[in-house]
């Protein structure tokens, strides 16, 4: 029976085509994130742009509100509203959603590239990756932190390069200095990571038995050197300096009540999400297999775990960054088990695929989902409520849809049981068969 699910060794699953297995999660992310935008920070920062673009300087004040006019603000992403402004100029609201779909698609491949060169398998590339996209989807917006995401897996991907070529750290550098002008407030992850990748090689040279002085007047960590260097340097060349660095820690909290700075466990508590419940499954399998093989952790990966562990439950907005930097090394982690390498390739696909087809299905039961940039209905018309109630959609602008009944605290073991039932695929099959009534519903809704 176990031969069914195993290989006799790991060979097979190292040899299978690594891009064929890959390229439907791409392709699902990148169709699935050309719709209208859910994004409610774009339109200030198009209107950033604009600004910007007439004024021919960076806002130095708050130049829009009337409460805060005049007061100092630090716009530490002037360069994302600047280039947003011109796509939506030049293509208009299709060109924004078109672009971010792009960058979606490109965060997506960078990833299982990086995981690829460090050696992972092809099965547990898209497990994993599955996974990072479904505890993230829902921040996969028209916003800064996108491009943030897509810069910091670039980090990792030209580290993993740059072992047969040294001078690609080089790209560092200029990466960092795209990333503290389109999104200041997570441009100090870049200073851990090239920080990382030099301890880590320093690391490795010093386990030939060389002493700490010698080691750093090597030739061969000349390059780390320099890029952690050029990486700092560039970090202060903004308009704002050092303040744009510390921005993402002087906020704590929002004056807004869009629950954009709430806890895992505030989260939590109104209701069991699926990125809530991958999320926790992830976090702990990383730091199970770290524990269990700390001779296979790298410094760039122990730095960055903890902090983006801590952050993402204090602020669960933070997901993005934790579940996909970290995806290359949970792949890899997992390919080097004795007992997961042999396991056969299609049995993580087949998990991925009914992960995808949850995904889609929650997509579609969100009335804020619409395929494409011509229909933005993001606010329903008078009348809409009750037809939503009849045609027995969800009101829900992102429904939760593990949510069954009471707060997950006081659900107990039926939670346990209706996650299994998820697990079995109740819900996909159900709504393989409601698949008809539900685009029935939508096509009246555009009416109205």
């Amino acid at each position: 029976m176990l031969r069914f699910f195993l290989s006799k060794d790991g060979v097979a699953a190292a040899r299978l085509p690594f891009w064929p297995l890959i390229a439907p999660l791409l392709a699902f992310a990148g169709v699935i994130s050309f719709r209208q935008t859910t994004s409610l920070d774009i339109w200030w920062h198009l209107k950033t742009g604009e600004w910007i673009w007439q004024q021919h300087r960076i806002p130095r004040i708050d130049p829009f509100s009337f409460t805060a006019a005049g007061k100092p603000w630090i716009a530490h992403e002037w360069l994302f509203g600047l280039v947003a402004f011109l796509i939506h100029r030049t293509s208009g609201l299709a060109g924004l959603i078109g672009a971010k779909a792009l960058i979606v698609a490109a965060a997506v491949a960078l990833a299982p590239w990086a995981a690829r060169s460090r050696g992972a398998t092809a099965g547990m590339t898209l497990l994993v990756l599955t996974a990072s996209y479904a505890i993230a989807r829902l921040r996969l917006a028209e916003r800064s932190e996108l491009i943030s995401l897509l810069l910091a897996i670039a980090f990792l991907l030209v580290h993993e390069k740059s072992k047969d070529r040294r001078p690609l750290l080089l790209l560092l550098p200029a990466l960092q200095l795209l990333w503290v002008n389109i999104h200041g407030g997570t441009a100090l992850l870049g200073w851990f990571l090239a920080g990382g990748f030099l301890l880590d090689h320093a690391r490795k040279l010093g386990r030939r038995g060389s002493s700490w002085l010698r080691i750093l007047l090597r030739k061969e960590l000349s390059w780390n050197v320099r890029t952690f260097v050029g990486v700092v340097a560039v970090s202060f060349v903004n308009p704002n300096t050092i303040q744009t660095l510390g921005y993402g820690l002087l906020r704590s909290e929002s004056p807004l009540n869009n629950e954009e700075f709430q806890s895992l466990s505030r989260s939590f508590g109104r209701g069991l999400e699926l990125a809530m419940a991958v999320f926790v499954v992830y976090a702990a399998l990383m730091a199970l297999l770290f524990v269990l093989r700390p001779r296979g952790v790298r410094i760039y990966e122990w730095l960055p775990l903890p902090s983006l562990v801590i952050v993402s439950v204090l602020f669960f907005r933070f997901r993005i960054l934790f579940a996909f930097l970290l995806a290359p090394s949970l792949a890899w982690h997992l390919s080097q088990g004795k007992l997961l390498s042999r396991i056969r390739w299609w049995l993580p696909a087949l998990v991925s695929l009914a992960l995808l087809f949850q995904i889609a299905n929650f997509e579609r039961n969100s009335f804020t989902y619409r395929f494409g940039a011509g229909a933005h209905t993001g606010i329903f018309p008078v009348g809409a409520v009750e037809f939503v109630k009849r045609s027995g959609l969800s009101a829900r602008r992102n429904p939760r849809p593990l949510s069954w009944g009471p707060p997950a605290s006081t659900r107990g073991p039926q939670v346990v049981k209706r996650t299994c039932r998820q697990i079995m695929g109740w819900a996909i099959l159900q709504n393989v068969f409601s698949f008809s009534k539900q685009t029935l519903s939508r096509r009246d809704i555009a009416e109205h």
